[in-house]
């Protein structure tokens, strides 16, 4: 499986969302995140998946790398740093979101995948 997720900033925090329960690691949190589809490059996915599942669009994206998923084996987790065209969020797929302080970030349950980001994030800023 190959994904990718936005890792989207404002004021000093990052933007997580909460699984829903009927998907695998239900109620874990996780940067905005959307598999890729048979012909989608990894832009059109993080747009389609930041526009169906919170309805805002990334004014920027740069590709930051990317991870091996230990949650899908064989899987790769694909990492934009990106700014929304609006931090008013609605939530469809997730059952809640957060803005909250990087430094914040490990009091949350998050997928492994994405704390890997988290390390390399504060590594490299």
């Amino acid at each position: 499986m190959l994904a990718v997720c936005a890792i989207a900033e404002h004021c000093g925090k990052v933007l997580i969302c909460k699984r829903p329960m009927n998907v695998l690691y239900p109620g874990r949190w996780e940067f905005p995140t959307e598999p890729l589809e048979d012909d989608d490059t990894m832009e059109d996915a993080l747009e389609r998946g930041l526009f169906e599942r919170l309805c805002v669009l990334p004014k920027s994206k740069d590709y930051l790398g990317a991870v091996d998923m230990a949650e899908a084996e064989g899987g790769r987790l694909f990492g934009f740093k990106t700014i929304l065209n609006t931090n008013f969020v609605k939530k469809y797929g997730y059952t809640a979101f957060k803005w909250v302080k990087k430094e914040d970030l490990k009091r949350y349950s998050m997928l492994l995948s994405h704390v890997m980001f988290i390390k390399n994030f504060k590594k490299n800023h």
